[in-house]
């Protein structure tokens, strides 16, 4: 899963918040 490999290091980085970021990334998809 490149695609979400990308957006969870990116969410990583707006958010940085390990735990908060991939939840937002679901939400959004």
């Amino acid at each position: 899963m490149g695609l979400f490999d990308f957006a969870s290091n990116l969410g990583k980085k707006l958010f940085d918040n390990d735990d908060d970021a991939p939840t937002k990334i679901k939400d959004a998809i």
